[in-house]
């Protein structure tokens, strides 16, 4: 591997988190997390070991997402939000780890919901003896190979359409 490659960390599937409409709950002048809320990182904490057993991250990440909608509704930064939380403690340390992230949604395969999520160290702020950042150099290998993932096809309304002349 060279110094500007990204180690892959973990690729994983999960369920969709709960709205941030419904992660919140107020009471007697009181904000908590919900029931929904702390299940869905129950069940997070549960997938994540079950299906890759490792431990969390030490430097910064790069996190890419993929929600897979199960019906055409509900914003992607309510749901980002929620599952970052959920991956704090398993994925990294705290979100300030986060260095670059890429989060799109698919009505593709409305009959199976899910997050997809894979995550890639870029390691410390490491200097090499000429001074150039590695941390940067990673960070746009990172970027570059985000922007070769995401998936090719968009929905209908999305694409650019050819104006007549």
């Amino acid at each position: 591997m060279t110094d500007t490659e990204l180690e892959p960390v973990v690729q994983i599937t999960l369920p969709v988190p709960p709205s941030a409409n419904r992660y919140w709950r107020h009471a007697k002048g009181r904000t908590y997390v919900s029931a929904d809320a702390l299940a869905y990182r129950h069940t997070v904490q549960c997938w994540w070991w079950a299906k890759t057993g490792r431990v969390m991250q030490q430097g910064d990440v790069v996190v890419e997402v993929g929600w897979y909608r199960e019906a055409k509704r509900g914003d992607l930064d309510n749901r980002i939000k929620q599952l970052f939380d959920a991956l704090r403690g398993l994925a990294w340390v705290d979100d300030k780890q986060v260095a670059c992230y890429l989060t799109y949604r698919l009505d593709t395969e409305p009959e199976r919901p899910r997050v997809d999520v894979t995550v890639w160290a870029l390691g410390g702020s490491e200097s090499d003896p000429t001074g150039v950042d590695l941390g940067r150099s990673r960070m746009i290998a990172a970027i570059s190979k985000l922007r070769q993932s995401r998936p090719t096809s968009q929905p209908k309304h999305l694409r650019k359409r050819a104006r007549p002349r």
